[in-house]
């Protein structure tokens, strides 16, 4: 389950990424301030999924807050700029922090369906009595 994280992780930082530069570069050719920003947020959404990725590798549970954090971060480009794209990037991330839950939740049985360690018991031996 962490793999899947992993790879949805990177998976959406390398398309983010390539959508971004594209968006950010358009913005610079045609001197469009506008687009410039958007694609330069686009790249930081990018980059913070592709680190919470790697961190997700070891620690699911708390790569869920870098997920949270890059889904709140594209609400807010997606509001700024006006481009309704970076809000499928919001949920898409959101569905990423969900599975990063799930993953960091499974990985650890709880409950009834653990078996405690129990101390050793060894047998008693009476000295002296044949």
């Amino acid at each position: 389950m962490r793999g899947l994280v992993c790879v949805a992780a990177w998976a959406l930082a390398a398309y983010a990424a390539w959508q971004s530069y594209a968006i950010a570069m358009a913005g610079v050719m045609n001197d469009i301030p506008q687009l410039t920003g958007d694609g330069g947020a686009g790249l930081v959404f990018a980059g913070l999924c592709a680190l919470t990725g790697l961190w997700a590798c070891w620690q699911p549970g708390w790569a869920v807050a870098g997920f949270v954090a890059a889904g709140l971060l594209a609400v807010g480009t997606a509001w700024d700029f006006g481009d309704p794209v970076v809000y499928v990037w919001a949920a898409a991330a959101g569905l990423v922090a969900s599975v990063s839950w799930l993953a960091a939740r499974w990985s650890r049985p709880r409950g009834r369906h653990v078996r405690q360690r129990q101390p050793a018991r060894h047998a008693r031996r009476s000295v002296g009595r044949a």
